[in-house]
């Protein structure tokens, strides 16, 4: 469990970001579209 834990802990903030940058991207798009 504890080896999950932080694997889990590391792994989370990447996701983070990579959910930001994919919001911050179709943002972009819809800007540019219009």
């Amino acid at each position: 469990m504890k080896m999950a834990k932080e694997t889990l802990y590391k792994s989370f903030p990447k996701n983070i970001a990579i959910n930001k940058w994919e919001e911050i991207g179709s943002k972009c798009f819809k800007n540019s579209n219009i």
